[in-house]
């Protein structure tokens, strides 16, 4: 049975960068990813703690476990990455998960 993949991705960003550059990264985000074929949505959150190891968090959903490869060699996804997202990004941790319920 196929289904949905949430691709989790925290990270932090460096100290000079303000946290409004981030929003605007994670608009970005929406807006380019989305046209990826099978992506079918992009969130953005920020740790609601005081000093939490990592700061932000951004969701792609994928329809099934198939767009995880064809999203990690799409183009719009290596531009997007190369020139939005590491720049920013630090230390940011990856993981996609099977939604299950």
């Amino acid at each position: 049975m196929n289904r949905m993949i949430h691709h989790l991705i925290v990270f932090n960003t460096r100290p000079d960068v303000p946290e409004a550059v981030c929003h605007d990264m994670a608009s970005r985000a929406r807006e380019v990813l989305t046209r990826i074929p099978g992506v079918r949505g992009v969130s953005f959150g920020v740790a609601d703690a005081p000093q939490p190891a990592y700061r932000y968090l951004l969701v792609v959903e994928f329809a099934h476990q198939d767009v995880i490869r064809s999203y990690r060699d799409h183009p719009l996804h290596g531009t997007f990455a190369d020139h939005m997202f590491r720049p920013l990004a630090v230390d940011p941790i990856t993981m996609d998960y099977r939604m299950v319920v």
